[in-house]
């Protein structure tokens, strides 16, 4: 009965890493394109039902546009209206095309209400250094202590027994 088992378990690993398996749609390669956001866009949208959802597709979206840096909600259940504050490259992309694009989503889904947009103010940081000034990075690395059983050696025990 126990070599039975081993046999079957044996049999499971190897069917399983079989390369017999058809690819009907080579991987699409996604290049990670790095936008500088010179412009902060506050809306108000209406038709969220979801902050990981409906976010999640208003995001996307924007993303897309490879203008759009970074897309921020402020999200409440039960407010008829959530807030978004969307980092964007004003040379890339404008307000008109980002609330086309949201209000495009899914159907028309989202309506959006009240908009500000201003600029993006970096904080000044000075391009010379002075010699006592060091940046220290500490990093706390944990180990959880658990560690995955080598497989070869759990079937040697099996099958010596």
């Amino acid at each position: 009965m126990k070599q039975l088992l081993i046999f079957g378990v044996l049999i499971f690993f190897i069917n399983g890493c079989s390369s017999d398996v058809k690819k009907t749609e080579e991987p699409k390669e996604e290049v990670a394109v790095l936008v500088e956001p010179n412009r902060i866009l506050s809306l108000e949208i209406e038709g969220m039902v979801c902050k990981m959802g409906c976010g999640g597709a208003i995001r996307k979206e924007l993303k897309a546009t490879n203008a759009v840096a970074n897309v921020d909600f402020d999200f409440e259940e039960e407010r008829p209206s959530n807030n978004a504050k969307i980092s964007f490259d004003k040379d890339k992309i404008s307000v008109d095309k980002i609330i086309s694009i949201i209000t495009s989503i899914n159907d028309g889904q989202f309506k959006v209400g009240k908009s500000s947009s201003e600029d993006l103010i970096e904080s000044s940081t000075p391009d010379t250094k002075d010699e006592n000034d060091s940046e220290d990075i500490k990093v706390n690395v944990s180990s959880s202590g658990f560690e995955m059983p080598n497989l070869l050696d759990v079937f040697s025990d099996l099958i010596t027994k």
